[in-house]
């Protein structure tokens, strides 16, 4: 399985290089699927987003549940890791990059 919010927390500093000054966070689906519990997940989160903020760096955080459609209509048949096709990842960056463009503004001014 992929990467989780305990593995990413581990090497943040080496995931997000000093020069980082936007970072796009959307993580916490392989912590789920492990069985760890949501609370938890949404803890260490919002702990990865403090340790970014906290560098100076701005934070988009992607929530899975505000997405939860994509895993719906756009799931790879067959995948038993359950990943988005290509096309899903196509509308969810089109719901994201306001956000992105904005983050990315902040750090210009």
């Amino acid at each position: 399985m992929g990467d989780t919010t305990t593995g990413l927390m581990s090497r943040l500093d080496s995931a997000a290089p000093t020069d980082t000054k936007v970072a796009v966070v959307w993580i916490g689906i392989n912590d789920f699927k492990r069985g760890v519990p949501r609370e938890k997940i949404l803890k260490n989160v919002q702990e990865i987003s403090n340790r970014l903020s906290k560098r100076g760096i701005e934070v988009v955080v992607i929530r899975t549940p505000e997405h939860a459609d994509l895993f719906k209509k756009y799931l790879i048949a067959g995948d038993p890791e359950k990943h988005i096709t290509p096309a899903g990842y196509d509308v969810l960056v089109g719901r994201t990059l306001g956000q992105v463009e904005q983050a990315m503004a902040r750090v210009k001014n």
